[in-house]
């Protein structure tokens, strides 16, 4: 197998309850009066009762409140505040106004910055959770991939196929600004507590401008390339860096969705000028099987969380273009884009007819005044991909015939303070496996996707052996029974509208089950 076809392989929960428009109608709603009564009610219930009377947002940490405390009370067309004054009082909870949002908090707290490390720390933190939608401002279609993001602080995440997002972020964030960034169009800064818990709806526009603002000479793709790679250590991380990143796998059969694997990561990501490899832990996973079980056909995907970070172009550049691969492939000027407001080449390219190997079609994306790579996506070049399924399958069993059919990868960059970080991997491949001697065969589909969600630089350490994901791993072999309230604050990608039908349909056969 080729160097340039091994990347093919494949805390407290702080609840954010609906809210509307503005702060100072959130304290006009403070001054309104109210009746409610209640008899030895749970707290949690009793916030619930008040947050759909007064239809505001109102968000708490349940797990804060102290255990089976119930509540007592009647009030006769009472003003909120001092409804929740008497209710808040015996558990030494108070509220603050905070955007669009009642919150509620123990006495002690204060928004005093805090300082964010491990993946530990994570669990206990308070999070503010937003969630919403992001569309082109001109034809309404969503936006995919979009990068959500504070900026210098390394946190964020990403917006799915359908341009849905979910991000939590600290609680100490709540006076800083959230930046929406997407290929092609001019980013967006937004203050945190202007945004709702839910139900956002992000408008982006495109990033018109003319070519004559930008100073185009004639160059020669190759040499692009050859810039890039020797600007490598210039544009990303010198020093080891210690990521937090989810990390989900989907397989499906026929268009049904029958398998589903997720994982909050530890990854140590060595430095860019360094031949170390990076090592990666799983500190969180679980997986699910849907209603829909695989057919009795057994094959395995070669791929899994230790091969995606081998899609890290930067870090891995003789799995894909070198000088050693740069003559098997035709290079052409696309055209000029920018990402987050900078210049950006778009490079196409294609393997060349008489290459020896599968290797890939596709487009890279170069930032112009540094020379970084800051997007890839390609896929296996149709040139090849009937010699790709070697690397594309780990295990089959000899009654089947496995032919690739499609494949897909993307890797995304972010900018932090001048440093290029990675920021998003995704791979896809299709196949047709039928059994032999059989008229009839099944279409399997797998993605992958891996989302950066925090960066710390300060504090990396390498990951103990025993920990370590292997090469050789399969994913979904070492997850235990899928838990849907598994993630807590961790921040994750959002599934698709047709994977979240699948879920909900998995809880709803579940809850029957019980």
């Amino acid at each position: 197998m080729t160097r340039a076809c091994k990347i093919c392989q494949h805390l407290f929960i702080f609840v954010l309850l609906s809210g509307l428009v503005s702060t100072n109608l959130i304290a006009q709603v403070l001054n309104n009066k109210y009746t409610f009564s209640f008899n030895n009610t749970p707290l949690e219930s009793v916030i619930d009762t008040i947050r759909k009377s007064v239809n505001y947002g109102i968000s708490f940490n349940p797990d804060a409140f102290p255990k089976d405390h119930k509540i007592t009370a009647r009030f006769l067309n009472k003003e909120l505040r001092t409804v929740l004054d008497s209710i808040l009082i015996s558990v030494k909870f108070t509220y603050k106004i905070v955007g669009n949002n009642i919150i509620l908090l123990p006495q002690e707290s204060s928004f005093d910055n805090k300082r964010q490390t491990t993946i530990e720390e994570i669990d206990t933190m308070k999070v503010i959770e937003l969630s919403g939608k992001i569309i082109d401002r001109k034809d309404k279609r969503p936006l995919e991939f979009t990068s959500i993001y504070i900026k210098n602080k390394n946190i964020g995440s990403l917006s799915n196929d359908d341009g849905n997002f979910l991000v939590k972020l600290p609680y100490e964030s709540v006076n800083d600004s959230i930046y929406f960034s997407c290929l092609g169009y001019k980013p967006l800064k937004i203050k945190i507590g202007d945004l709702l818990p839910s139900e956002n709806i992000i408008f982006l526009d495109v990033n018109s401008f003319q070519l004559k603002e930008v100073k185009v000479k004639p160059v020669d793709p190759k040499n692009i390339i050859k810039k890039t790679l020797e600007n490598i250590p210039n544009n990303y991380s010198q020093t080891p860096s210690m990521l937090i990143a989810f990390y989900r796998e989907i397989i499906q059969q026929n268009d049904e969705y029958v398998s589903l694997s997720e994982a909050i990561l530890n990854i140590y990501k060595a430095s860019y000028n360094s031949y170390q490899n990076d090592q990666v832990s799983i500190y969180k996973a679980r997986k699910s099987r849907f209603e829909k079980q695989m057919d009795t056909v057994i094959f395995k995907f070669q791929g899994g969380i230790y091969t995606s970070l081998l899609l890290d172009i930067a870090k891995n550049p003789s799995n894909f273009i070198t000088d050693e691969y740069l003559n098997y492939y035709d290079f052409s000027m696309d055209e000029i884009t920018s990402i987050d407001g900078q210049f950006t080449y778009v490079i196409a390219f294609d393997q060349k007819d008489y290459s020896p190997y599968p290797l890939y079609k596709g487009k890279l994306y170069i930032d112009m005044e540094t020379y970084a790579l800051v997007r890839a996506d390609f896929m296996i070049s149709p040139k090849g991909i009937e010699k790709s399924a070697d690397v594309l399958v780990k295990k089959t069993s000899r009654k089947l015939k496995v032919k690739p059919t499609f494949s897909s990868y993307i890797v995304n960059y972010t900018r932090q303070n001048n440093t290029w970080y990675l920021n998003y991997i995704r791979e896809e491949v299709s196949f047709k496996v039928k059994k032999k001697y059989s008229f009839y065969s099944s279409t399997f589909h797998s993605k992958a996707e891996m989302v950066i969600t925090q960066t710390d630089s300060a504090s990396a350490k390498r990951i103990k052996l025993y920990k370590q994901v292997r090469l050789n791993d399969i994913f979904v072999e070492k997850l235990g029974k899928y838990d849907p309230e598994f993630w807590g604050s961790f921040n994750i990608l959002k599934p698709d509208e047709s994977l979240e039908e699948a879920l909900q349909k998995l809880k709803i056969n579940l809850a029957k089950t019980r």
